[in-house]
């Protein structure tokens, strides 16, 4: 559960981050020179994205709302 804030300055701490990293790896040559894993950044950024606007309570799901997440 996230706390009650403007979603659009939550929206774009979650997704500009993550853009940044995928220009720069792809685009600007950073994959050749200083790789960075994926999966790595991917797991240190929601982590802390959930430090600065989680709650520390999870939710009850939604009805009908569903995850999967691959193994």
């Amino acid at each position: 559960e996230l706390r009650q804030e403007d979603v659009r300055i939550m929206a774009l701490a979650l997704a500009s981050p993550a853009l940044l990293v995928l220009l720069h790896q792809g685009p600007l040559g950073g994959k050749q020179t200083r790789p960075l894993d994926w999966e790595m950044f991917v797991t240190a950024h929601v982590d802390a994205f959930l430090r600065a606007y989680g709650t520390g309570y999870e939710g009850p799901a939604e009805p009908g709302a569903e995850a999967a997440f691959a193994q």
